[in-house]
């Protein structure tokens, strides 16, 4: 059963530092200098959490969705 999550990036906080496409590239891609959330996103192959918890910014917010 698939995990439904929210994630969304703070773009004014977002520094494009790139450590959230490192952690994460199958949720997390760069848009110029600011990083974006991929739209298949579902957390299967990396945690976007990890990634959240590793941006210096803080500008990764992830929500998971309870059924």
């Amino acid at each position: 059963e698939k995990i439904k999550m929210k994630v969304k990036i703070d773009e004014d906080r977002c520094i494009g530092c790139q450590t959230c496409t490192l952690i994460c590239p199958d949720c997390f891609e760069m848009e110029g200098n600011v990083a974006k959330v991929k739209d298949n996103c579902n957390g299967e192959k990396c945690d976007p959490k990890e990634a959240a918890n590793s941006c210096p910014v803080g500008a990764i917010n992830v929500e998971v969705e309870e059924k």
